[in-house]
């Protein structure tokens, strides 16, 4: 993933762990993010591999309601 570090988009990539955040209106920095990876097929399928990991350890459902349920029994004293 290659995006802008705004808003929602900075809960869900992390930046160089599971996607590219390139400064808001600059096209370069996303030209040359994109670039890094349609040029180089190693570094885009490791790099790949190295989000997906990430991802599923962050953001899959069981991890995300465990966090819910983390807050909820905080706040529950």
């Amino acid at each position: 993933v290659v995006a802008a570090g705004i808003e929602g988009i900075l809960d869900a990539v992390a930046d160089g762990k599971n996607g590219i955040l390139a400064p808001t209106g600059d096209a370069p920095a996303f030209q040359a993010a994109i670039e890094s990876f349609l040029s180089d097929k190693d570094y885009a399928n490791k790099f790949g591999e190295k989000a997906r990991r990430y991802t599923k350890e962050n953001y899959q459902w069981p991890v995300i309601a465990d966090r819910y349920i983390a807050v909820y029994k905080r706040l529950a004293g």
